[in-house]
Formats: structure tokens, sequence, C-alpha cells
């Protein structure tokens, strides 16, 4: 999978590479979700001075977000961070310059932001979600949603389109045991809790 996938004309999706790379950022506005760490003492003392919540660094040029995880969890911490980054996009796309969005691979995180921001965006049309999905994933076909940011992004569709919303993500079903596994996992659970047997006595 490339490093940075063109989604239209000012929005792109990529990967940690993509947002190190000095031509990017000489183009474009930049949106980190990849939690990595900063590179400079000026992104350092930013993040720090933002007290976990979204900062900007390099001339205001990168809107860095931390502290959003790859898991099912981590939705509840995204929709704290959908405003600031629509502000940001909206902002650099009314300049004229395309916006990046990446986190570490360029699969997950950076996917749903950028998905939320294509259905909720002021500058241009916006899209539904399966339309904004659909576009992401024929760009990059290597993006993967986990079930709680399918249902982030489900809700963000009721809300904004309560009388007619589009067809809403899949949930992914959970891989169900096998019926031997089913029958072993209580005894390896009981075994791991059984305290250890006392040594013999000599």
């Amino acid at each position: 999978m490339e490093n940075m996938s063109k989604i239209s004309d000012d929005l792109f999706l990529g990967d940690i590479q993509a947002g190190r790379d000095s031509s990017v950022l000489g183009t474009m506005s930049v949106i980190d979700l990849s939690n990595s760490l900063p590179e400079t003492p000026a992104e350092v003392a930013a993040i720090k001075a933002s007290r976990g919540k979204p900062c900007l660094c390099l001339a205001e040029q990168r809107l860095v977000v931390m502290g959003i995880q790859d898991t099912d969890q981590a939705a509840a911490d995204m929709v704290d961070q959908f405003a600031p980054i629509c502000k940001f996009a909206d902002a650099a796309i009314a300049t004229g310059r395309p916006v990046l969005f990446h986190c570490f691979e360029g699969k997950s995180r950076s996917a749903v932001a950028l998905i939320h921001y294509m259905m909720v965006r002021k500058t241009g049309a916006n899209c539904t979600l399966l339309e904004a999905y659909r576009r992401v994933k024929a760009a990059r076909p290597g993006i993967r949603l986990n079930n709680g940011f399918r249902q982030l992004l489900n809700r963000v569709e009721l809300t904004l389109r309560p009388s007619a919303p589009s067809v809403q993500l899949k949930i992914r079903k959970k891989p169900k045991l096998s019926s031997a596994r089913q029958r072993a996992a209580p005894a390896a659970a009981a075994a791991k809790s059984s305290p250890a047997p006392a040594p013999a006595a000599r």
C-alpha cells in the first residue's frame, strides 16, 4: 500500500512516512493521529502546553492529536477530537491548502477522522456515510475500521440524517470458538486460577 492516497484534490490519507515527508509538509496541512513521539523541541513544547488537547505545530500547518488508540473503546476519545479536526481542515482548505490525514499505517484512526470530515465538511459538498466510506476505500483499499469506530460513524450518520440515513457500516462479528475450544476454555481458566501445589516435604 502506498504511503499516501489521494481521496480528492484537497483530501489525502496516508501513513506516518507520508506525514513526516518534508515535501508534503511544504505543500499540505497535516492532521497527525499517529501517537508518535514529537520530533522537534517546538512540537514537544506545543504538546505539553496543550494538556492532552489537539495542538498546532510547525507554524500551524500540523494538527497533532494524541491519545487515540486503535481499539473498540477508543471511539469515545475520538468524538472529542472531531470538532478541532474539522475546524483545522476547513481552515486549511479555505486557504487553498490540501489536507493529509495520517496515523501510523493510514488504515484506521486517520481513516475514521477523514470519513467523518467528509460527512460534515463546510468547504465543498459533504457525503453520506456510505459515499464517504466507498470513496476512501476505493482510493485506499487497505483501510480497516474497528467496530467501535464503525458504530461511531453510524451514530453520526443517524444524527445528520435522522429521517433518511444512508446504509450503515456493518458491525463485524467476533469469531466464535470451536466446540473443542469452548470446552477447554473453562478448564484452562480454572488451571490458571488454582494455587500451585505445595512442595513435597523431605
